[in-house]
């Protein structure tokens, strides 16, 4: 089966969620127009990471999402992106979602691993738990951003059959050699698609600017770039997915079957 994807790599405004709905709307018509079944945008794509704003205004963060569920209906796409929404313990979730073109949830998961070195953990509860989604194309694994370090998670979901990867992220500079290397890796590791797509350009001020460095990639059950962002600039990037591929790697190399779990556990 073939997939065709489009990577929606694009500047977040942060506190900004009409204008970044705006900025979907857009990339989401394109892809569509393209063919694409799939749009992927980056982590937090609809207000970027103003923490205090979205906890004054957690009351409000649920009108997004259902914006990008009419837009998931108007284009007949499948979206995947992380957006915050409050949680019952009182701080946020950073939450991946995976809309079908009917604007239903067809996946929802939480970012299991949070980034200590910006104090994620202050504002946002973990995740507990893999989410591996039934998608029409073949189970679909989900992550957010900071969880691509951490090889475990993404061989427990090619072991419940995965055959694609979704990254939404806001990867900033001097960390972009490490998010190259590391999406190959996760795709290749695991014989199945991986496709990260990265914020671009500034966001914060003073001690809390960063610059995210874009460089959106898809890459292929080899370890194959597919597609790649530049580090400055807005882009959809576009790639035809196919399935066969992941079956012929998983059946010329049989990594999946040649663990040896009762070594090193069962990840």
């Amino acid at each position: 089966m073939n997939l065709p994807v489009s990577l929606g790599q694009m500047r977040v405004l942060p506190a900004r969620p009409a204008e970044n709905l705006e900025t979907v709307r857009a990339f989401a018509a394109e892809a569509s127009r393209r063919g694409s079944r799939l749009l992927c945008l980056p982590e937090a794509c609809l207000t970027g990471f103003p923490w205090s704003w979205l906890q004054a205004h957690a009351g409000e963060l649920a009108a997004p999402v259902e914006a990008m569920r009419r837009i998931a209906r108007s284009t007949g796409l499948f979206l995947s992106f992380s957006h915050m929404v409050p949680s019952a313990e009182g701080r946020l979730a950073n939450t991946h979602f995976l809309l079908t073109p009917d604007g239903d949830t067809l996946a929802e998961y939480r970012k299991v691993h949070l980034f200590s070195l910006f104090g994620e953990e202050r504002h946002v509860v973990p995740g507990s738990r893999r989410v591996v989604a039934d998608a029409p194309w073949g189970k679909t694994g989900l992550a957010v951003c900071y969880d691509i370090r951490f090889p475990e998670l993404f061989r427990a979901c090619a072991l419940e059959g995965a055959v694609l990867f979704l990254c939404p992220a806001a990867f900033p500079y001097p960390r972009r050699e490490p998010w190259r290397v590391l999406a190959r890796a996760r795709a290749v590791e695991n014989q199945a698609y991986f496709l990260g797509t990265n914020a671009v350009g500034p966001e914060g001020d003073g001690e809390d600017a960063v610059t995210y460095f874009g460089t959106s990639v898809a890459a292929g059950p080899l370890g194959e770039v597919l597609a790649e962002g530049d580090e400055t600039s807005e882009a959809l990037l576009t790639v035809d997915l196919d399935f066969g591929q992941v079956e012929a790697a998983r059946g010329s190399i049989r990594v999946l079957e040649d663990r040896r779990p009762e070594v090193y556990g069962p990840a």
